[in-house]
């Protein structure tokens, strides 16, 4: 006789229930087998963002540098690259590395640990201070920007007197050249409003008003002026540029010519602002971390890379800070300020030549998300670079004499030497000595610590990063980073082309020192043409240029490799670059094809409706006419 299953107790009251419409009571089905508490599918759960991983201890055997990034091949920050001669001394260390402390975190509930080159856990965690709302979009208040204290005593309606002086300026000037009916009533709104009192504006002076709105902040030798004002940090620096005139010109020799005006903060006071902001400090890494990821033990640990401060950069560079020699009677701890530098030249107009170009700073030690967030007000603004004015051919023509004009190799050149003079201005001697010895900032944290600067990173177009590294654009072997030549771009990806990468780096060594000054000797000694035959004889084979390099003059000596620095610039190399060309390509291919595809193409586009904030915009446009897209635009038809 079979014995049938007990029948489930119930579950009794006030038991713990999960959270309802679900319901999880075991029920016995017909056939006498239990039915399935029914679950949810793994891809619908939800996870509260875990914050910050705890930090615990974990007893880990000290390793060397090398052992830690094993899995990595990288170039330190301090220009000590591989090198494919097997005579280099930095290929071969005479002493084998020493151990460095390690201190790693317990992993999260997403398996991600971080692992510090330090035997403790760090003094300070950007982490602690965040909070749910700082990991999502939402439509919060910009967050406000710290309070500094008022220039001068000046009328807030400046350069108007008062209030009504000001509604009338406002609206002769902004109402348009051809008044209408409709602001003849806005001008009846304005001297009817129970406010307006005539005396404020008969004595008025109109026209030094009007003469002060339309002159040039620069001009005159005002003494208020904001941009020369040394509590606003803007400073005004003549740049004077030697010009080499070779010995078949009118004046052969060099000739020094004042150019033009650089407009810059000095680096070292954005430094020392970003530090006493108290909104802002408690947001940087103090120390830099190796981040890694094992889902569960049987899978092997996984480097993960999204942040300046867990980069292979950024650890190198915290290691090259702690190997310095100590400084006389000091004991604070050391720390990495890790510099990122944007520069791009930027036309103002559609029609027109008005251009600008901007040099902005941000400090890597904060994390990506707060620095791509606009209402923060994370970017420094630390110069207006200048380009060569069009006066300068007269002084050129003067010195060449006759009928001839220069050339475009002699221009070319002059414009480089300009560039790297307005940067030599900004590498200033404080920075000099803080890059050499630190700044000792005492923290809101109420702890002293010493800062060592160094640029890690620079992004700009390709006719930039040429610029910067002193390489010809588009030359024989046309990369700022590495000697990979034009005829091998083909093999782009290829693995023979990644290691090509790594031991064929570009290095700031003597060799390439040693051509650079040659070559200029030719040209302000010899009195040689900056592309004579004996200039490029020596320059060429490494598609270097003759022009003064800043970065290399002025940190050369202390181990930095600007090569390195020149980082990929998404927006000009992929965005308006790569993807830009892919899409002309499609689009051609759509115009060959049969029917209206094109039509349907630029259709389905227009019916695409908006998604996010700022993230996709809606398309008005026909798209395959490509008419006045900017950067976000394509990134938007790729999305």
């Amino acid at each position: 006789m079979a014995v049938s299953a007990p029948d489930p107790e119930p579950t009794p009251r006030g038991a713990e229930q999960v959270e309802p419409p679900i319901d999880l009571e075991p029920r016995q089905l017909e056939a006498g087998r239990p039915k399935r508490a029914p679950r949810l599918p793994k891809q619908y759960k939800d996870f509260i963002p875990h914050l910050s991983l705890p930090l615990l201890n974990i007893n880990v055997p000290q390793v060397s540098a090398a052992i830690l990034n094993v899995d990595i091949v990288t170039v330190p920050s301090d220009g000590v690259a591989p090198s494919v001669n097997p005579k280099d001394p930095t290929m071969h260390p005479a002493t084998p590395p020493t151990p460095e402390p390690r201190f790693q975190t317990p992993r999260n509930i997403f398996g991600l640990s971080r692992t510090y080159c330090s035997s403790g856990a760090p003094t300070h965690d950007p982490d602690d201070h965040t909070t749910l709302s700082d990991m999502f979009d939402d439509n919060a208040e910009p967050c406000p920007i710290a309070p500094t204290a008022p220039l001068t005593q000046l009328s807030p309606y400046h350069p108007y007197p008062n209030q009504n002086s000001f509604s009338l300026g406002n609206w002769y000037w902004n109402h348009g050249a051809q008044k209408s009916q409709e602001d003849f009533k806005v001008l009846l709104d304005i001297v009817g409003d129970p406010g307006f009192n005539p005396l404020d504006i008969q004595a008025t002076p109109w026209t030094a008003i009007n003469k002060a709105l339309g002159s040039n902040n620069f001009d005159g030798d005002e003494d208020q002026l904001e941009w020369e004002d040394e509590d606003a940090g803007w400073h005004r620096t003549p740049v004077t540029l030697n010009v080499p005139f070779h010995k078949f010109m009118k004046n052969p020799g060099t000739h020094p010519h004042v150019v033009g005006d650089l407009y810059h903060r000095s680096i070292m006071s954005v430094i020392k602002e970003k530090l006493a902001n108290p909104t802002d400090v408690d947001h940087l890494h103090y120390e830099p971390y190796k981040l890694s990821w094992v889902p569960s033990p049987e899978f092997k640990e996984v480097r993960v890379y999204g942040e300046l401060y867990t980069s292979p950069a950024g650890l190198d560079a915290h290691r090259e800070v702690q190997a310095l020699p100590q400084e006389p009677g000091c004991t604070l701890p050391r720390c990495v300020l890790s510099l990122m530098v944007w520069s791009d030249a930027t036309h103002l107009t559609s029609f027109g030549s008005s251009k600008l170009w901007p040099g902005y700073l941000y400090i890597g030690n904060e994390s990506k998300y707060r620095r791509s967030k606009p209402s923060l007000h994370l970017a420094n603004h630390i110069a207006y670079f200048q380009v060569l004015p069009d006066s300068f051919k007269d002084f050129a023509s003067e010195h060449i004499g006759g009928k001839g004009t220069p050339t475009p190799a002699f221009l070319a050149h002059c414009r480089k030497e300009f560039f790297h003079t307005q940067w030599s201005i900004l590498l200033d001697e404080e920075f000099l000595e803080a890059w050499r010895h630190g700044i000792v900032i005492m923290c809101l944290d109420g702890i002293k610590r010493r800062f060592y600067p160094r640029i890690i990173t620079y992004s700009a177009d390709y006719p930039e990063k040429a610029l910067l590294a002193s390489i010809r654009n588009g030359g024989r072997l046309p990369c700022p980073r590495c000697f990979v030549s034009k005829a091998h771009l083909c093999r782009m990806g290829m693995k023979s082309d990644m290691k090509h990468r790594v031991t064929a780096v570009r290095l700031n060594n003597q060799e390439v020192k040693d051509n650079v000054k040659a070559a200029r000797d030719y040209i302000y000694t010899d009195r040689y043409a900056v592309n004579s035959k004996a200039v490029e004889t020596i320059l060429q084979p490494l598609s270097l240029v003759p022009a003064m390099n800043a970065f290399s003059e002025t940190l050369g000596d202390l181990g930095f490799n600007h090569y390195q620095m020149l980082v990929v610039d998404i927006l000009h190399e992929w965005e308006v670059g790569t993807w830009k060309s892919i899409l002309i390509h499609l689009i051609r291919l759509v115009h060959e094809s049969k029917g209206n595809n094109v039509g349907l193409l630029d259709a389905r586009y227009r019916q695409i409706p908006t998604f996010g904030r700022d993230t996709i915009r809606k398309f008005a446009a026909n798209t395959s006419e490509l008419k006045r897209l900017g950067a976000r635009d394509f990134a938007d038809l790729l999305q």
